[in-house]
């Protein structure tokens, strides 16, 4: 059973019910008992409680991140990661050097690549990629998830021909230039798993959800684009140290309502990327002629998979991101919604990094809820980097207008969409609060709350979780500084000193001297 702790001389962050004054937090059974000053709740306390001294540090409601791919980010951390390199010759020595020493267990791959940020601008070739095998297959996934690169072995190990959907050719040659996009990109993954087997897999469960605990996650939404994985989720719950919501990503309700589940989706992708230029716009991108991006799928695709979910009551989400998307899948949720009225649906839309002020209103009316990811603005946003490149100096100052949204009513979770970036909770927190557009800037009471209370409502949790409130369970993180009270620059860094789950304590890196088990009678009476 959880202990009983009395957390004392504590700043309780302002998320939730708090009364004036408390500056302390009892757990027992692993929820949230009370809070108060600390001796009105030491008194009453006739059994051995264990007592801890925050000295000040801040306690919050246990981070929630909204979107993550948990088995990929795992799986990524057991690769290369390719993001220091500067250059093409660069990239492929760090790959010569990894290949020589370690073994490749069928294929080799590499992750974080960007071409955007090598000196060439460009992803090396399938040529380049043999000249360090031509035997074992190698795959590099770009930075956004949205395309890679192989060479020549995984091309024919995975029966990949010049006519697949996405596949690149070298319009020198008519041969495939080892990109790989959209259809062929997703037939790339699929055979990237077929080289895997189920202890890959748990393994990187184990190791990503360790991660994000570390960084004060407490619970994720983990989408699965596989049903494997799915089920290896159900068989870790009871070993993993995070609560994980899973959200089947596929367009198969029969196999979705068969299973008891009560969501769908969670990346069943309306477009691409920016990065990868195959996000939807209804402009063109800036950096490539005419060319646009096309949806995946059709309004009427789309309508027939959200309407039977939503007619069957499940929740659905599928990832939208450019303004064309968004509006395509705007359009057919407004057809199923017209048709088929529902109350508190909770419908997601995943990431919608473009929007225009109608379609903010159209997404408020409706209800939907947008799971965004502020960290892309620290990573691509303002003029200098990738989304200026790809939108222009006019587009780039209407991504993630977090400011607009909120200001809507429009209900936001907050995620890291990992392993594209990394799951990190208070860095989310500081890229919401720095946001390069001052206009979309949210405080950082409000952008805490992205992590907080939004996570726990874009999952229909908010009377267990996301909040510092009696009954609600005790899933807690305490952090050395009070967010409010740094710069913006430095919240990310604001060390994490103890994460509580469940009332346990599943992570102490503060002083030994920090906690001491006594009876009530032992604790020292506080001031009024």
């Amino acid at each position: 059973m959880p202990e009983t702790l009395l957390l004392k001389k504590a700043s309780l962050f302002p998320l939730g019910d708090i009364p004036s004054g408390a500056d302390a937090l009892l757990i027992r059974d692993g929820r949230i008992a009370a809070m108060g000053r600390t001796r009105a709740l030491s008194k009453g306390l006739d059994h051995a409680i264990r007592v801890i001294d925050l000295k000040g540090r801040t306690v919050l409601p246990g981070f929630i991140d909204s979107h993550v791919h948990l088995t990929e980010t795992g799986l990524l951390r057991q690769g290369l990661d390719l993001s220091p390199a500067g250059h093409i010759d660069e990239a492929l020595e760090m790959l010569s050097d990894a290949f020589s020493g370690r073994s490749h267990e069928g294929f080799f791959r590499a992750h974080s690549f960007d071409p955007s940020l090598m000196r060439e601008g460009r992803y090396p070739t399938r040529e380049e990629l043999d000249a360090v095998s031509s035997r074992v297959p190698i795959y590099i996934l770009r930075r956004d998830g949205h395309s890679c690169v192989v060479n020549t072995a995984f091309l024919r190990h995975c029966s990949l021909s010049p006519e697949t959907p996405g596949l690149e050719l070298n319009p020198q040659t008519g041969q495939p230039s080892g990109t790989l996009r959209a259809e062929a990109l997703e037939r790339a993954r699929a055979c990237r798993h077929r080289l895997l087997n189920d202890e890959d897999r748990r393994e990187a469960i184990r190791r990503a959800s360790r991660q994000a605990l570390r960084r004060g996650v407490t619970t994720l939404h983990a989408v699965c684009g596989r049903i494997e994985d799915l089920d290896l989720l159900g068989f870790l719950k009871k070993e993993l140290p995070l609560e994980v919501v899973s959200y089947p990503n596929t367009a198969d309700l029969a196999t979705v309502t068969a299973r008891g589940w009560p969501r769908m989706g969670g990346d069943i992708l309306v477009d691409g990327s920016f990065g990868s230029h195959t996000a939807a716009l209804k402009e063109p991108y800036a950096d490539r002629g005419e060319e646009r991006g096309q949806p995946y799928l059709t309004r009427r695709q789309l309508i027939g998979i959200i309407g039977p979910a939503h007619r069957a009551g499940l929740q659905v989400s599928l990832h939208a991101i450019g303004d064309r998307a968004v509006e395509e899948l705007l359009a057919a949720f407004e057809e199923v919604f017209s048709e088929h009225p529902r109350e508190d649906h909770r419908h997601r839309i995943e990431h919608a990094e473009l929007l225009h002020p109608d379609q903010i209103e159209r997404i408020a009316r409706w209800g939907l809820t947008l799971a965004v990811q502020p960290a892309f603005e620290a990573f691509w946003g303002g003029t200098e980097r990738m989304y200026a490149s790809r939108l222009g100096l006019e587009r780039v100052n209407k991504t993630n207008p977090f400011r607009e949204l909120l200001d809507a009513g429009i209900l936001l979770a907050g995620g890291s969409d990992s392993p594209i970036t990394p799951v990190d909770p208070l860095a989310g927190v500081a890229a919401a609060v720095l946001h390069p557009n001052p206009q979309h800037r949210l405080s950082v009471e409000e952008a805490v709350g992205l992590f907080t209370a939004g996570g726990a409502r874009a999952v229909f949790q908010e009377q267990d979780r996301g909040f510092l409130r009696e009954g609600l369970r005790a899933d807690l993180v305490v952090l050395a500084e009070d967010p409010r009270r740094v710069a913006p620059e430095k919240i990310g860094q604001i060390p994490i000193d103890m994460v509580i789950r469940g009332g346990r304590i599943a992570i102490d890196e503060s002083e030994p001297a920090g906690g001491e088990t006594r009876s009530d009678a032992e604790i020292p009476a506080e001031k009024k």
